[in-house]
């Protein structure tokens, strides 16, 4: 939909320029297949959940993407934060930790992508994976306790690192820090937030703030590695939140 749109194209903009100036850098390159990878998996499972798909091949193999795709949609952007924006760890202290990030998330999309038995979303038809591993069975979203220990444990690595690197950090880099630390995390969290709590009351709105605070990461990110107006950033952030107090 339009509204899926708005939330990812930013992701393939921004990657695009980064890319197009810093082909060595592997921020760009993070959020292109971050793009790509939320896109495809939002077809393939937009397919196996219409009522119209028949058995077969395609329903097959789309709901064999769409059992798997939102590990990597949701751990490279973890990987993206602790690499942010030099495209390497904060430190050679912190690259065993990227490394068992990458490991993990290899390992969970095995784990789904050789179940005996696919399901796309819930309310899609459950269909016999061909190369399914038998006894090894069928899992919904997140469903296993152990990719859950992962994406906790990922998070809080990120973060940690994030705020290592911040506290480090000098000069423009430290002014790129800041665009992500007071746009783009907030954003993310409150749209998220925000939209699922309307959705869950009814309001279409939701799924478009949801939309919104997905597209700040990108776009905070642009106007960090861009360096646009850079170093008014803190009376920005100063202005913001005197309006959010005097709004509240």
């Amino acid at each position: 939909s339009a509204t899926v749109l708005l939330g990812i194209a930013p992701w393939y903009l921004v990657g695009a320029a980064i890319v197009a100036r810093r082909g060595d850098n592997v921020v760009g390159w993070l959020f292109v297949t971050i793009g790509l990878t939320w896109t495809t998996g939002f077809v393939a499972s937009g397919y196996a959940d219409l009522p119209s798909s028949e058995p077969g091949p395609a329903l097959t193999w789309a709901s064999w993407y769409g059992a798997w795709f939102w590990i990597p949609a949701i751990g490279l952007p973890l990987v993206l934060i602790l690499v942010f924006p030099t495209g390497d760890v904060p430190s050679p202290a912190w690259r065993p930790v990227l490394i068992v990030m990458l490991v993990a998330f290899s390992v969970g999309v095995v784990r789904f992508a050789l179940a005996e038995t696919l399901q796309a979303t819930s309310a899609a038809p459950e269909v016999t994976n061909p190369i399914g591993v038998p006894g090894l069975g069928r899992t919904d979203f997140g469903g296993e306790a152990p990719i859950l220990v992962v994406f906790l444990g990922s998070l809080t690595a990120a973060l940690v690192a994030f705020v290592v690197r911040f506290r480090r950090s000098s000069g423009v880099e430290r002014q790129q820090l800041k665009w992500m630390a007071y746009l783009g995390t907030p954003l993310l969290v409150a749209g998220w937030f925000v939209g699922i709590w309307l959705s869950e009351l009814g309001f279409r709105l939701g799924e478009l703030i949801g939309a919104l605070g997905f597209a700040a990461v990108p776009l905070a990110a642009f106007m960090a590695i861009t360096r646009s107006r850079l170093y008014e950033i803190d009376r920005i952030f100063s202005r913001t939140a005197s309006w959010a107090v005097v709004t509240g």
